[in-house]
């Protein structure tokens, strides 16, 4: 049996491209039919056109999607650009290393006293 992994989906698509196969009034819109479809296919929005998979996916389960995806939207074989495909290992959410920290009451009492001094 094929191994399962959670998946990243990023993709880049040519916007001129876009602007003359699009069906929709707006181009743009096609950014959020892509999120729509996603979505509905277990995916959830990272950042700009990044996606991860909610569950373990196998190979073979992106190649179906990327077939329903072809199906779906007519204009997405000639829009795009790159569509990469990673597995996810281990992921650690360095977000809060980032942050700023917080002084306590006294330690903000101490550096008063050190720069008044």
């Amino acid at each position: 049996m094929e191994r399962t992994y959670y998946k990243a989906i990023n993709f880049d698509l040519r916007t001129h491209q876009l602007e003359v196969l699009y069906s929709g009034m707006n181009y743009r819109k096609a950014y959020d039919d892509l999120r729509h479809f996603l979505g509905q296919h277990g995916f959830s929005h990272r950042q700009g056109s990044g996606y991860i998979s909610n569950e373990k996916l196998s190979t073979a389960d992106i190649y179906d999607l990327m077939d329903e995806l072809n199906s779906e939207f007519g204009w997405i074989g000639e829009s795009v650009n790159r569509l990469d495909v990673t597995n996810i290992g281990k992921q650690h959410d360095m977000t809060d290393m980032l942050k700023p920290i917080s002084m306590t009451l006294d330690e903000s009492e101490l550096f008063k006293k050190e720069v008044l001094t």
